[in-house]
């Protein structure tokens, strides 16, 4: 019975990120002859539905993405960074990574 609950339950409506974001991001790994990450970063998040696009920095590097419930997944240059949006849409947490280097971030609605 419980099952056929959950199947009958509409699609997590996704999360509202659309917005300027402060980004603050943390190294786990660093390789200084690969992408340099930022300490930090402003980026712009306009969310249509599920996709997920916009700008960040001051070099405006181009944002693709999507958003699925809380879970938010977008990449920039070859960084790819997945967060889950907290309850009220004012901040998430995360994981980022390149090629060779990795680590976690947080972000708050600006």
């Amino acid at each position: 019975v419980m099952f056929a609950l959950f199947a009958l339950a509409p699609p997590a409506t996704p999360a509202h990120v659309s917005g300027t974001w402060r980004f603050d991001f943390g190294r786990d790994s660093y390789d200084p002859l690969k992408f340099d990450v930022p300490d930090s970063s402003d980026c712009t998040l306009k969310q249509d539905g599920r996709d997920l696009t916009g700008s960040c920095g001051s070099d405006e590097l181009r944002v693709l993405g999507v958003v699925k419930g809380q879970r938010v997944t977008f990449r920039v240059r070859a960084a790819i960074l997945t967060a889950e949006v907290n309850a009220d849409g004012t901040g998430m947490k995360g994981t980022w990574h390149d090629r060779a280097q990795f680590g976690k971030f947080t972000a708050t609605k600006q």
